[in-house]
């Protein structure tokens, strides 16, 4: 799994950010990726994971 941006970093500002994710071949089953937050005092995620399969492994997901 590839992700434009690993590791996000919060200000303090209530500012928000997204992130990418996109697989880099074709998968022959779904492929899930749970999503956590190493702060939640921090920052919150909007989903807490990411399912890609064959038809949207090459399309970027954005939350």
């Amino acid at each position: 799994m590839q992700s434009n941006n690993a590791v996000i970093n919060t200000t303090e500002n209530s500012q928000s950010d997204k992130f990418l994710v996109t697989l880099s071949c074709k998968p022959s089953a779904p492929v899930t990726e749970n999503l956590a937050s190493s702060n939640t005092n921090e920052g919150a995620l909007g989903v807490s994971s990411v399912t890609l399969d064959a038809n949207n492994y090459n399309t970027d997901y954005a939350d």
